[in-house]
């Protein structure tokens, strides 16, 4: 079969070519039959390319009618399930994207009470604050379209305009090590979180907490031109909104979502 559906992912459904055994071994399940299958891999046979495909573990007489059912499914059929699943996720963010967030990579978020202090109590932060919330609420389909999928190849590439200090380059190694065989699910599971994140009114507190924190002055120390130039110039307010779509995007970029929604 072509499809397979990975039920740790809320039921991704997974093309064959795309699948990785190691990973998805003991997850994948029939889309029509719902019992589980697993991947053989492209070989050779009779010097004739065999592409991967997805084999039920057990025969059975359903079998082949499994086999003709997915193998007729349409664009849009493989779409409609993908839809469902997404949905999945989407409610599980809903509820819990603020908590998922503090598992990132990039800032320390848990204490970020602390920085949310300093921004009412600081007048400036606070119109910092302001206007990187501005900047977010009205960029939307940019940061999506345009800054997610850059920073996503800066970050693959390991290029040095993402700064990563140097005592926290093993655990991002790690983490790209740990994700290389699943990063087009990785990409597309924070693409959603992230356009909820920015779209969504419900997460304009959550949007608050991040800004807080890496609006504050401990984090800009990482642009030092942020505190040294004058807030209200061109110059400022463009290297803000640089530093402030990049920053966003590699937090959501940092946390787990594969294993979160195992």
């Amino acid at each position: 079969m072509k499809y397979a559906i990975l039920i740790k992912l809320g039921g991704e459904i997974i093309a064959a070519d795309e699948a990785d055994y190691d990973d998805y071994k003991g997850f994948l399940k029939c889309p029509n039959c719902k019992e589980p299958v697993f991947l053989r891999k492209s070989h050779l046979r009779n010097e004739i390319e065999i592409g991967s495909f997805f084999v039920h573990h057990k025969a059975m007489p359903e079998v082949s009618a499994c086999e003709l059912r997915v193998g007729r499914y349409s664009k849009q059929d493989v779409e409609i399930i993908a839809a469902k699943a997404k949905g999945q996720r989407l409610e599980k963010l809903k509820i819990s994207l603020w908590k998922f967030l503090k598992n990132n990579l990039t800032i320390n978020l848990k204490s970020w009470s602390t920085s949310a202090s300093d921004v009412k109590r600081i007048k400036f932060l606070g119109e910092v604050v302001d206007y990187g919330m501005e900047i977010l609420e009205n960029n939307v389909n940019f940061i999506i379209d345009n800054t997610l999928p850059r920073v996503e190849t800066l970050f693959i590439e390991k290029d040095p305009k993402i700064a990563i200090i140097p005592e926290m380059q093993p655990f991002f190694d790690a983490f790209l090590k740990q994700n290389k065989s699943n990063w087009r699910l990785h990409c597309k599971i924070t693409r959603e979180a992230l356009e909820l994140f920015l779209s969504s009114h419900s997460m304009k507190e959550i949007r608050y907490r991040l800004l807080c924190c890496l609006c504050h002055p401990k984090a800009l120390e990482s642009v030092p031109e942020l505190l040294d130039l004058d807030a209200e110039t061109v110059e400022w307010r463009e290297k803000f909104t640089a530093y402030l779509t990049l920053q966003v995007t590699f937090v959501f970029l940092t946390v787990d979502w594969i294993n979160i929604f195992e």
